[in-house]
């Protein structure tokens, strides 16, 4: 299956198409989902690596991500670090990986969304392709419903007056 059994009732909400339908979505899913865990990983391998056991990684709206270092930890910055600002006790670096996790968290929501658009236009055309062979097939089944509502009906009656003339037989 292609679009989700429980869709939302806006597909701006996400969560449209399946997992497994396009292997990029399943990526940025995984990017919005795992973001988190992705940044505690990455913080993890560079207290390690750089034996800077407070250094940590946060986020503002003006600089975005970034990598705080206490000043008695800077001669263990390596050079491919880059000096994005300087505060009183410590300094805030990024990295090319950061920088680009950074686009990928910041511009996966939208690019979720114009996946699954697209997919699900693409579905829809496909449908519409089809709408003539739809709505004959519609129109043999209300067909169908209808005479087979009437039958049942027709049967029912028929049981009815058989039971009514059993009786008024047996009341005689």
């Amino acid at each position: 299956l292609i679009i989700s059994k429980n869709p939302p009732a806006l597909i701006t909400n996400g969560n449209v198409i399946n997992k497994g339908v396009n292997t990029e979505l399943d990526k940025l899913r995984e990017v919005v989902s795992n973001g988190k865990k992705w940044l505690e990983s990455f913080q993890d391998s560079l207290r390690k690596d750089l034996d800077i056991p407070k250094l940590k990684i946060g986020y503002n709206k003006i600089f975005g991500y970034y990598i705080e270092v206490t000043k008695s930890h800077q001669n263990k910055i390596p050079n491919s670090f880059i000096r994005k600002q300087t505060l009183t006790s410590s300094e805030r670096y990024i990295t090319e990986e950061l920088k680009e996790y950074e686009q990928k968290v910041l511009n996966a929501e939208e690019n979720i969304y114009n996946i699954e658009s697209k997919i699900f236009n693409d579905i829809c055309i496909e449908i519409m392709s089809h709408i003539v062979d739809l709505q004959k097939n519609a129109s043999a089944i209300n067909y169908l419903d209808f005479y087979s509502s009437s039958y049942q009906d027709y049967n029912l009656n028929l049981y009815l007056q058989l039971k009514r003339k059993i009786l008024i037989f047996f009341q005689i």
